[in-house]
């Protein structure tokens, strides 16, 4: 593929970035969906609202993710199509990639795709799209899609895509307790409340309907966090041989990054899960005091200041020490400060 023009990098341009999604959207029979590697609430939920919307419009939408979709995620209207891959030839189609800063971020090894669509909320974004839609200031992309849905699709916005745009801001703002929890946010969540949302539902679907074996590895984690000697520093690590013996995905760790961060006193907090053999995704996640996408990008990832992760190979052990180090390091300031 060629290089792109970027159509927007500023909240003043979201709507003609909208505005030229609406019409790829209305002309194009076709779309190809992708998002990021373990998808979160945030991207399925936005994916589902995009397939309701896309089959409305009489349109045949091609649903992708790399890593299977947690089952708390599975209700959500069109999960049940999602493919997942490692490739995919999409044929000439559109392609809308969500909350990728790269189109690598997916996860997928993406071929012979057409006009680009790059929608993210992440503050690394590289703007490769045909069409870049990124607001590093909104909470979610689906509060970000909740406006687009407004303006230009609002006879759409039916219960389902409500229920599914409310699962993807509950989720990436911990159920509007971070930071993040922005007035933009709440005035979105009430417009799908008001459009059809069943706030009960969808909470009691995504938080209480979990296997026991995911409760009983969850347990096993929980009693094996451990603070660094500051106080400040939670660590929390799932392996693979521990996913085995509780009979357990990668998918069911969904979450497990917010406990470390919820001890007292605890101001970031690094969550990592052994993908493969001395490979670990790493969660790094703070209450809003302190950064953590320096220490991410440092490490080969990115993110934002209170939620950022990185994929390395290492060692646990050693790799937990060069974190801290490295979160000390980025915070030393603040650390300072409040001594």
């Amino acid at each position: 593929m060629g290089s792109h023009p970027v159509i927007n990098n500023r909240i003043a341009d979201m709507e003609n970035g909208f505005g030229m999604l609406a019409k790829t959207l209305r002309k194009q029979g076709e779309l190809v969906i992708a998002g990021h590697r373990n998808a979160d609430g945030d991207c399925l939920g936005t994916m589902s609202a995009f397939y309701n919307l896309i089959l409305s419009l009489g349109g045949k939408p091609t649903l992708l993710t790399s890593d299977p979709i947690p089952e708390n995620y599975l209700f959500l209207p069109g999960m049940g199509q999602v493919q997942v891959c490692d490739a995919y030839d999409c044929g000439g189609c559109a392609l809308l990639l969500l909350e990728c800063g790269t189109v690598e971020r997916s996860g997928i090894s993406l071929s012979n795709y057409g006009e680009t669509t790059n929608l993210d909320h992440h503050p690394d974004n590289t703007f490769y799209g045909s069409i870049n839609i990124v607001n590093s200031d909104a909470s979610s992309i689906g509060e970000m899609v909740t406006g687009f849905f407004k303006s230009f699709f609002s006879s759409e916005i039916t219960p389902e895509v409500s229920d599914a745009l409310y699962v993807a801001i509950h989720t990436d703002t911990g159920g509007f307790s971070y930071s993040n929890t922005s007035a933009n946010a709440l005035s979105a969540t009430e417009y799908l409340v008001v459009k059809g949302a069943d706030a009960g539902k969808v909470c009691a679907k995504v938080y209480q309907e979990n296997r026991l074996e995911r409760i009983r590895l969850m347990g096993h984690f929980l009693s094996g966090i451990q603070v660094d000697n500051t106080g400040k520093i939670g660590t929390g690590i799932i392996r693979l041989e521990e996913l085995v013996r509780y009979h357990c995905s990668p998918a069911d760790t969904d979450n497990f990054s917010a406990y470390p961060r919820g001890i007292r006193g605890v101001k970031a907090s690094i969550f990592m899960m052994e993908i493969s053999p001395a490979v670990f995704k790493v969660s790094l996640r703070s209450k809003g005091e302190w950064s953590v996408n320096l220490t991410a990008m440092k490490m080969g990832g990115g993110g934002h200041r209170a939620a950022a992760g990185f994929v390395i190979e290492g060692r646990a052990e050693e790799l937990v020490s060069e974190i801290i180090q490295n979160l000390k390091e980025e915070n030393e300031e603040s650390n300072l400060s409040h001594r």
